[in-house]
């Protein structure tokens, strides 16, 4: 007996060896493919709840976007194409789930999509820019060409995904620190203060804020 738990164990410190052995050798692999972090990310967990806040106070807002037909796919994907663009490219989606809470990325775009696309994307694109400060004539001209309701149905959903993105970068730019590659943008405490803010403060409040934009009566309005 006394023989084959020695074995055993043996056994065992051998395959822990390995194991130690071969995973130290893929992170060393990923760590030198590891390109340096561009993306933009959240500045402090204080612009995040910023951010996040507008969009918990106005529950009908969310109401409103998602019985509108015009927020949908296939546009709704170029938005987020576009914001991901404006804050440093393509990322894993790590947030995606933040801003189709409202049920908008998968549905089919209606009849009402009626307006300049470039204007959509243009607004999009400097509001994820300007963290939410975009140039008063793209408001004016999404407006003209969408109307005031769609023109602020689009404005809601924009917010959120620019924040899905941000977050989703910021989440992002901790992994690539610990493979060697840190964000100019932040330093570790930020990027930790953020997604515990995140974690711990927002992410609990989702789904009743996803329930008060389904229960609102706001969004059966025209």
């Amino acid at each position: 007996m006394k023989k084959e738990r020695w074995a055993l164990g043996a056994l065992g410190l051998l395959a822990g060896y390995v194991g130690y052995r071969l995973g130290a050798r893929a992170f060393a692999q990923v760590k030198a493919a590891m390109p340096p972090f561009t993306r933009q990310t959240l500045a402090s967990q204080h612009q995040m709840v910023r951010m996040f806040e507008a969009l918990w106070r106005h529950p009908e807002a969310l109401a409103l976007m998602r019985s509108n037909p015009v927020v949908a796919s296939p546009l709704t994907d170029r938005i987020v194409q576009e914001i991901q663009g404006a804050l440093g490219g393509a990322r894993p989606r790590a947030g995606e789930w933040v801003y189709t809470l409202g049920g908008a990325a998968h549905r089919e775009q209606g009849e009402g999509a009626t307006g300049d696309v470039a204007e959509v994307l243009a607004f999009a694109r400097q509001y994820a820019e300007t963290r939410g400060e975009p140039h008063p004539d793209l408001i004016d001209r999404l407006s003209a060409d969408y109307g005031a309701r769609t023109a602020r149905d689009l404005t809601t959903f924009v917010r959120l995904a620019t924040l899905g993105v941000l977050i989703g970068n910021t989440a992002d730019a901790l992994v690539s620190r610990i493979l060697g590659q840190p964000s100019p943008q932040t330093s570790l405490g930020q990027e930790l203060r953020i997604l515990a803010t995140f974690a711990l403060g927002i992410l609990p409040l989702l789904p009743i804020m996803f329930l008060r934009a389904i229960i609102n009566p706001a969004g059966s309005a025209a």
